[in-house]
């Protein structure tokens, strides 16, 4: 149909050098966790987790590349390579990776504060240097969340797979990548609500997102956290509990709690669930480091 030729985007990778580099950390560093919730949120086509790898498409400038990360853990590093690479990008791409995979943190520090709450520790003795897994793009983070209000995990990835394979740019770059992300420009000009099997009410909130992002209304390099989350709360449709889960993934701020949550509510005192305001309350003591209390007892939940 023209709709179907008009939202078909292809990209080749211009052939160009590839780039190798290790980033360093603070041992311990729980890179199997890291994966396995990466993994579960993968997108078919734009990311691939296998054999220790993370694998995804990038968008450096306006070309397309494939990155690949895997631990050197004898070494306390992170191996990366990204093709078609061009050279100035290198600085940024750097920070961009060691704020995805949380290489500034010290799991030693963190440990010590958390290790005083009861059920924390348990997470902390099973998973030392636990991360929080952050995000290479704010904005595909953002419609990933808003997907994924009040379904499973896996509708939610269901869903953007399909979002993905309709308006995203194809971009074969082998290793099992075909597709990118599609740009907040590109859905905010093209986004046919009626194709995404959601609530009216919520597929309205992702246009509305598109638009503030394609228009700079929302922005993720400028922003800082409270007034990021203050502007993504501004759209209809989104709330407290997906502008803190963006804010937690996006923007690698250490304290970021989503205090909505129900699973973080019913985790820290068995058998009884805290409010929101409670859990505020109860969550003091882990300040500055609330985001990995948040991933401890994800995980805590995702384990029983």
């Amino acid at each position: 149909t023209p709709t179907q030729l008009r939202t078909k985007t292809k990209a080749r990778a211009v052939a160009g050098p590839s780039l190798h580099f290790r980033l360093g950390y603070r041992p311990p560093y729980d890179w199997d966790a890291v994966l396995e919730f990466l993994s579960m949120r993968r997108i078919a086509g734009v990311e691939v987790i296998e054999d220790g790898e993370y694998r995804r498409s990038i968008c450096l400038g306006a070309q397309y590349s494939l990155l690949r990360v895997r631990q050197d853990k004898a070494n306390h590093q992170l191996v990366c390579s990204v093709s078609h690479a061009p050279e100035n990008e290198l600085l940024s791409l750097t920070e961009k990776l060691r704020n995805m995979f949380d290489l500034y943190a010290d799991p030693i520090e963190i440990s010590h504060v958390l290790g005083q709450e009861p059920r924390l520790k348990q997470s902390l003795n099973k998973h030392p240097g636990l991360r929080v897994a952050g995000c290479w793009d704010g904005f595909e983070t953002c419609v990933r969340a808003i997907v994924g209000q009040q379904i499973s995990v896996a509708g939610a990835i269901t869903i953007v797979g399909r979002l993905v394979e309709r308006y995203g740019v194809e971009c074969d770059l082998g290793a099992g990548i075909s597709h990118a992300f599609p740009s907040s420009q590109k859905l905010a000009a093209e986004l046919e609500l009626e194709h995404l099997a959601m609530p009216r009410a919520r597929a309205q909130a992702i246009l509305n997102l598109c638009q503030a992002h394609a228009s700079g209304t929302i922005d993720f390099d400028i922003m800082s956290s409270t007034e990021l989350m203050h502007a993504l709360q501004n759209i209809k449709g989104i709330g407290p509990w997906t502008a803190s889960y963006v804010a937690l993934r996006a923007m690698h701020e250490p304290d970021i709690m989503p205090m909505e949550d129900l699973v973080l509510q019913k985790m820290i005192v068995p058998g009884k669930r805290l409010t929101a305001k409670q859990l505020a309350t109860k969550s003091q003591a882990w300040r500055p480091w609330r985001a990995y209390a948040t991933l401890h007892l994800w995980q805590l939940a995702n384990k029983k």
